[in-house]
């Protein structure tokens, strides 16, 4: 499996780093995805930190960035952002939020981002992995 790590900068840095915190989401699973349309796969992601929620984002090549699904907490219903069926995510332990894709559309070809937050008004600074979902026909 091959894990990389992108540091997410956003504006925490800018306003003051002593209200900043760090959380760690690790994303482990190959960094590309090679399927047939109609098929399905799994994308794991799991959290080290205690944030409840926890959210799966995508960006093709044509749009920005899309969020899909989001979890406020594990055993609670996901919350389905997406209009595409062929989305949907379990949460049964803090630490892990899976993305399940089933029936794969060409239009489902792109990067997929897992995040994680406390929900918290003060700002975070975040780190994330990403890998590479392609579609072959």
């Amino acid at each position: 499996m091959l894990l990389k790590t992108l540091c997410l900068v956003n504006f925490c840095l800018i306003l003051a780093a002593r209200f900043c915190t760090v959380g760690i989401v690790t994303l482990k699973q190959k960094r590309n995805i090679i399927l047939k349309p109609g098929q399905n796969t799994d994308i794991a992601c799991e959290q080290d930190g205690t944030d409840e929620y926890m959210y799966w984002y995508r960006q093709t090549n044509m749009q920005g960035l899309q969020l899909l699904l989001f979890s406020r907490y594990e055993n609670m219903a996901i919350e389905k952002v997406t209009v595409d069926e062929g989305f949907s995510g379990t949460r049964t332990e803090r630490k892990s939020f899976p993305l399940h894709i089933s029936n794969v559309q060409k239009n489902y070809s792109a990067v997929y981002f897992c995040a994680s937050s406390r929900h918290s008004a003060v700002p975070k600074l975040s780190y994330y992995t990403k890998t590479e979902n392609y579609v072959q026909l």
